[in-house]
């Protein structure tokens, strides 16, 4: 998978099981994320594409 996400973009998210879930989106993309339930906080991922 390492390899793969080296050469496309992708996002990430990282759910806690007491606490909140994060997801990391394409730079200028957060606003797709507006609204979703459960996700307590967007951030703009960094990518090593253009």
């Amino acid at each position: 998978m390492q390899v793969w996400t080296t050469h496309n973009p992708m996002r990430d998210a990282m759910i806690l099981a007491d606490g909140p879930a994060i997801l990391w989106d394409f730079k200028g993309c957060e606003h797709l994320n507006d609204g979703l339930p459960r996700t307590d906080e967007i951030r703009a991922a960094i990518s090593w594409f253009p």
